[in-house]
């Protein structure tokens, strides 16, 4: 789906009127990381706009490209015009001239796309807030952010679900990259019923590896499969649950949890 929209994006005439578009097939590109696709499109692209979005991704071109003297000069050319936001500025200034951001008040509020381009060159935590307000035709890329914090990541994968089969492999290894210290089963169930997210569903998922008892294991993973069908994501969480539940001894749980996960098995492997 992705090809399909940029290869008709890079179809699209050079007009105000697609110039969200044209926008968005720049920063797609430099968010997979593909800076000279980026890169050769700004400059095909910059003389029929007078954003200051352009000369903005134009600039960020020079630094990629190490044109460091260039990249200078028109630094200081739109910064004695007054022409960059505060956290573009800062950020260029942090590349250029090694000047120290890490006490910078960036706030929990929505990064503009170019700003967040930067904060992944120089290293810099992406927390959700940062990325939350972001539209779904950026969902997928954002991904390949670096710098984005494991939570901030499982928030983002999660809301993918919903327009992307997401392998539950791929879950898992997100949900490990988080901090699952003084969790609580108790809590965790509760904040999942509360509020379905992808933290607090890697929080569940988290709780329920780390329980030892099979037949614990079995009904707090049950209990958990219950709040998410009840919220309408029974399909994801079975597939992601069902390996750990078909592995536990029968001949250890009770007979009514044997017998949901037969059928649960029954239910994911319809041809076996």
């Amino acid at each position: 789906e992705i090809d399909n929209l940029l290869k008709i994006v890079s179809q699209l005439p050079d007009s105000q009127k697609w110039e969200r578009w044209k926008r968005w097939y720049i920063i797609h590109h430099f968010l997979i990381k593909d800076d000279i696709s980026a890169c050769r499109k700004i400059s095909n692209t910059i003389k029929n706009y007078d954003s200051m979005f352009w000369k903005k991704a134009n600039l960020l071109c020079l630094i990629l490209q190490r044109n460091v003297s260039e990249a200078n000069f028109i630094y200081d050319v739109m910064r004695s015009q007054n022409l960059l936001d505060n956290t573009f500025e800062t950020l260029i200034d942090k590349i250029l001239n090694e000047k120290e951001v890490e006490k910078f008040d960036f706030k929990d509020e929505t990064v503009k796309p170019l700003n967040l381009i930067l904060l992944d060159i120089i290293k810099y935590p992406i927390n959700f807030d940062m990325i939350k307000d972001f539209g779904f035709e950026y969902k997928l890329q954002l991904s390949n952010l670096r710098y984005l914090q494991p939570e901030a990541r499982a928030l983002l994968i999660d809301q993918m679900t919903t327009i992307k089969d997401i392998n539950s492999d791929l879950l898992i290894k997100i949900y490990q990259e988080i901090k699952s210290e003084n969790l609580n089963e108790e809590e965790t169930i509760k904040s999942l019923n509360l509020d379905p997210n992808g933290l607090n569903r890697a929080k569940v998922w988290l709780n329920a590896i780390k329980i030892r008892d099979n037949s614990e294991k079995a009904e707090f993973i049950l209990k958990s499969l219950l709040i998410e069908n009840n919220h309408n994501n029974s399909i994801i969480a079975t597939d992601l649950y069902i390996p750990t539940l078909i592995s536990l001894k029968t001949n250890s749980l009770s007979q009514s949890q044997a017998q949901i996960i037969k059928l649960l098995y029954s239910k994911n492997n319809p041809e076996k």
